[in-house]
């Protein structure tokens, strides 16, 4: 993450919390019972929403369930990702949500409160409110499009140097090796010579190895899909297949391949790799 994605990602945080801890904090002014009420039932939901969603972070489920109910108190103020693939639609789900509460929350504490005592400040906390969430919003959509690490990858490199692709993220294709400008008609050979030489091509070059056919080693086939079972289990194949391939190493000096199903393809792992 850049300097200026790292401030983006600060000022969406802190606009679209500021206007959640001031919808909660209005409410709560007035509701004391029925904000202890609301947030309970928030978190309730959050968590069964993020234990619907299948995290997989913890060794037992025990340990995934506290950590779901964790994520369910922090999901009363902000969101953050807890599952890899795409988030737009979750994220869209989620702020529909918190902008649905807010206005109730806010709707409901300026229709009972005091006129007397809020009318100095109930229209300008209204604004703060609406306006934050707002700025919040835009803030984020500036960040996702534009300074996200990911979007970053896939954004074609601003020259095309090696420097230049080496710092967006994207390396050189092996099979095409860095060449030098083209040389135009008008420049000198001295202006040429500089210039080629701030071009700043790589100083080391390896050269892509002959493939060498690896000798066919025993194979381990697992009837499940990897990365789709609980972490317990997970920890507990791991285990079992540890044992077997310190004693396959012994025998035979090839790889041990490991084959998980993938619904219709099969995926083989032939190096072994620890879930843990």
């Amino acid at each position: 993450m850049s300097y200026r994605g790292a401030l983006l990602h600060l000022c969406w945080r802190l606009f679209t919390i500021s206007s959640r801890v001031l919808s909660l904090a209005l409410f709560a002014s007035l509701f004391h019972i029925y904000f202890g009420i609301f947030v309970v039932l928030h978190w309730c939901a959050m968590a069964f929403w993020v234990v619907h969603g299948g995290t997989d972070f913890c060794m037992s489920k025990w340990e995934e369930v506290l950590f779901n109910m964790v994520v369910g108190i922090v999901y009363i103020f902000c969101w953050f990702n807890v599952k890899e693939g795409r988030t737009r639609y979750r994220m869209i789900a989620y702020y529909i949500v918190v902008l649905a509460e807010n206005t109730i929350l806010t709707g409901l504490w300026y229709v009972y409160r005091d006129p007397v005592l809020t009318d100095s400040y109930a229209v300008p906390a209204l604004c703060s409110v609406y306006l934050t969430f707002a700025g919040g919003v835009l803030v984020m959509v500036l960040y996702y499009g534009f300074l996200h690490p990911a979007t970053a990858h896939l954004q074609p490199s601003p020259a095309s140097s090696c420097c230049a692709q080496l710092l967006w993220g994207l390396p050189l294709p092996p099979s095409a090796p860095p060449t030098a400008p083209p040389t135009p008609a008008h420049m000198t050979k001295s202006q040429t010579e500089e210039d080629v030489a701030e071009t700043c091509l790589p100083v080391f070059q390896v050269r892509s190895a002959p493939p060498v056919s690896k000798p066919e080693g025993p194979l381990i086939k697992i009837d499940m899909p990897r990365k789709r079972y609980p972490a317990w289990d997970a920890h507990y194949v791991d285990r079992r297949l540890r044992r077997t391939i310190n004693i396959l190493q012994y025998i035979t000096p090839a790889a041990v391949g490991i084959r998980y199903r993938d619904g219709p393809l099969l995926y083989e792992l032939l190096q072994y790799e620890s879930s843990l």
